[in-house]
């Protein structure tokens, strides 16, 4: 008896201990097969295993999307907004790390044969055609059972007794979860595809200082050799397959091949890529940009050995919308094969280019002044050295440029001056508009000025009698802009602040994070003081406001991304440096470096810092 009450009692044990440890996975539910119930972190489920845990998501939620685009890692590059854009519907990005051509048309079949989908684009790397059908994890390689059709019980009683490490990790990184986007949170769950915001919001200039931020992610190629495509064929067929059940259940088919950067693309047997790429035009017309092409040779162009650019995504997509020669470039980034074409498209594709960066870059330095006048001080300059500086300038053939001729350049194209420079005031006090205007009108130059926007018109602190320098009003900006000759810019709204005229607690002349302030309360303060500032100006000037000027050129990870978010296409830092500015990469237009002007620097000396001398 007692022996059978031991039996019973350690089996029960055994039972409750396996019913803890299964219901721990399902809470948990790291990989999203079982709904994720308590977390509804659909983003971290789809970090750990997009394959597996978009099925979920997308059963639950395929009422909101009617297009869906599917490849590999390289997918992440296509902005989900351009394709809604020249589809005119909703897309999801079912995109997968590590995915081949196998995961693709299975995931393809699962999605036309289970959802509503009118437009179905394939998205394609080189890779794709080297394995197939390889599964390097099963726990975070793998696809889902209903997309496969392997065995159901299996697959979840493997995600249901899974090492409850995964688990713990998820609640971990769910207490360290922050607005930014880290290593555990990669996805957004909304749209599918990777959430690139601290990468497209780096600041981008000269290749050397790119390269050295990150050289772990261009990493020498030479040792990988020729990768043979030997599964070509079978990609081939599966494209055919995929095209075949689209016009069966009355989908678009499109298929795009990605940009390729020139290291990889060295690494694939010319041959085979012409024989693969003639191959699939003989089963359908395609978008191919995976070639030498005027970008491919430059990494700023990339996030890494294989990934492209959510910029460079833009880029091919506006191709893909508006056809060949429309490429800001001047040159095209890819073409549109077919069978009749497909010879010369493809000899020109594998032709490899020799541009000179210098087709594509402008170097661009930008100076920054704060007050003209007579009373000097360490950040004023008197209107006589101001004058001697301009003419200085344009003997040494500088021309100055505006914001809006950077975006232009980096947008369109538009040809900038051999020499661009651009001349910038912070703060809009009013001898901006008195002294300097003037001599800027006098000279054909033109200047921005980044104005605080509780400041505009005021010659007192805030709300009390504390005199400060005067600022120019709203009237005389407008008049200043309406002339060509001044840009409007932010600088804030209420920013610069200063300890002893502040009753509480205030910011120090800067838009930085206070030690103690919490991340959701500073977020909340940053946007409605940039959102601030820029409703006023943009009432008062009746036009789009497109840069901001950080206060002491205090700037960080999260206001870039929160100014991008907020539609901020130019942003200024500190630094003594030179700008480079690429066509088609607004990354370039962020945290750009600025010299700072003052009295000391004579006309010789002015010269000399720009020559680098």
């Amino acid at each position: 008896m007692h022996f059978s009450r031991w039996i019973t009692t350690f089996f029960i044990t055994i039972a409750v201990c396996a019913a803890l440890f299964c219901g721990f996975n399902v809470a948990t539910d790291p990989f999203g097969v079982f709904g994720d119930p308590f977390f509804k972190w659909y983003d971290y489920n789809m970090t750990q295993n997009p394959r597996v845990a978009k099925i979920p998501y997308i059963d639950e939620h395929h009422d909101e999307y009617d297009a869906y685009v599917i490849g590999c890692s390289k997918t992440g590059g296509l902005p989900m907004d351009k394709l809604n854009e020249i589809y005119d519907a909703n897309f999801y990005s079912m995109l997968m790390y590590g995915g081949d051509m196998y995961d693709i048309r299975k995931t393809a079949e699962y999605i036309l044969n289970n959802y509503e989908a009118k437009h179905i684009v394939i998205n394609l790397g080189l890779e794709e055609a080297i394995e197939y059908n390889t599964e390097t994890d099963g726990m975070k390689g793998n696809l889902h059972c209903k997309v496969d059709g392997s065995n159901a019980l299996l697959f979840y009683g493997k995600y249901l007794f899974a090492n409850p490490s995964y688990g713990y990790q998820k609640i971990v990184s769910r207490f360290q979860d922050g607005y930014v986007q880290n290593a555990g949170d990669v996805f957004m769950a909304e749209n599918g595809t990777y959430d690139k915001s601290r990468r497209d919001a780096e600041h981008i200039s000269d290749t050397a200082s790119y390269l050295s931020v990150n050289q772990e992610a261009f990493y020498d190629l030479s040792g990988i050799g020729q990768q043979p495509l030997t599964n070509a064929d079978q990609c081939v067929a599966d494209i055919a397959a995929i095209k075949a059940l689209c016009e069966a259940k009355g989908a678009t088919f499109t298929l795009i091949f990605d940009p390729v950067y020139d290291a990889e693309l060295a690494t694939y047997d010319v041959d085979d890529l012409k024989q693969y790429w003639a191959d699939v035009a003989e089963v359908t017309d395609y978008w191919n940009f995976s070639g030498y092409t005027v970008l491919s040779g430059d990494v700023r162009y990339f996030y890494d050995n294989f990934h492209y650019r959510t910029a460079v995504g833009d880029l091919i997509l506006d191709t893909v919308k508006n056809g060949e020669g429309h490429s800001p470039f001047g040159e095209e980034l890819g073409c549109y094969i077919t069978k009749a074409n497909a010879d010369e498209a493809i000899a020109q594709l594998l032709t490899p280019k020799s541009t000179d960066p210098a087709a594509y870059t402008t170097t661009v330095p930008i100076l920054m002044y704060h007050s003209v006048s007579d009373n000097i001080n360490s950040v004023t300059v008197s209107p006589e050295r101001f004058e001697e500086q301009l003419v200085a300038l344009k003997a040494a053939g500088y021309e100055t440029v505006s914001f809006e001729d950077l975006i232009r350049y980096v947008e369109h194209g538009t040809p900038l001056p051999a020499k661009p420079i651009v001349i910038t005031f912070d703060d809009g006090y009013r001898d901006n508009y008195t002294e300097a205007y003037p001599i800027l009108q006098k000279h054909g130059m033109k200047a921005t000025i980044a104005v605080i926007g509780s400041s505009v018109g005021k010659d007192t602190y805030g709300d009390t009698d504390i005199a400060i320098l005067p600022h120019f009003s709203y009237d005389e900006a407008k008049e200043m802009a309406e002339s060509g000759v001044i840009e409007i810019a932010t600088h804030g709204y209420d920013v610069h602040q200063w300890k002893d005229y502040e009753e509480g607690e205030c910011r120090y002349s800067a838009a930085a994070r206070f030690e103690n302030e919490s991340e959701e309360d500073y977020i909340a303060f940053f946007r409605n003081d940039y959102r601030t500032a820029l409703g006023e100006i943009e009432t008062a000037l009746g036009y789009h406001v497109t840069t901001y000027a950080y206060p002491n050129g205090d700037l960080n990870e999260l206001t870039e991304i929160l100014l991008m978010e907020m539609g901020n296409q130019v942003s200024l830092g500190g630094g003594y440096a030179h700008n480079e500015v690429l066509i088609g990469l607004p990354q370039s237009l962020r945290a750009m470096h600025r010299y700072s002007i003052n009295q000391d620097y004579s006309a010789e000396q002015l010269i000399r810092l720009l020559e680098g001398e």
